[in-house]
């Protein structure tokens, strides 16, 4: 009996040891949560342990399609910074975007965010007058 309990415990403390060990490794940030196509995209982060000269791998996905891959280089006081402009040839379509950035083995952080491509948003413009005329 005292066995089974042991072999639920283990399992629990692995898979909350691994997020807590992203958490405590990499920090990420995005500046908004909703973006339209043109938009400035910037991600920011800091690495708290770094490794060697282990870049910081920057992933966007929709619906499981890669839009977006970047390696970015670490500051020596361990921070990083990408800016990449919404929009492109693949990214077709309204939905939720997933920024992933991962470091070494055991870092992944998930981030998501709104896109709206200009064919899906509504331009306002001034009204202006016509008259009519003789035809």
């Amino acid at each position: 009996m005292n066995s089974k309990i042991f072999y639920v415990i283990i399992p629990l403390l692995v898979i909350s040891t691994g997020t807590v060990f992203a958490d405590e490794i990499m920090t990420v940030g995005i500046n908004d949560k909703n973006y339209d196509e043109g938009d400035t995209i910037t991600i920011a982060g800091k690495i708290n342990t770094i490794i060697g000269e282990t870049p910081v791998i920057i992933q966007i996905i929709h619906n499981d399609t890669f839009v977006y891959f970047a390696q970015k280089e670490i500051a020596r006081d361990g921070s990083f910074t990408d800016i990449i402009h919404a929009g492109g040839n693949l990214w077709k379509s309204e939905g939720v975007y997933t920024v992933r950035s991962s470091y070494g083995n055991n870092a992944i952080i998930d981030l998501e965010f709104n896109y709206f491509p200009k064919s899906d948003s509504i331009e306002k413009t001034d009204n202006f007058e016509v008259s009519a005329g003789k035809y």
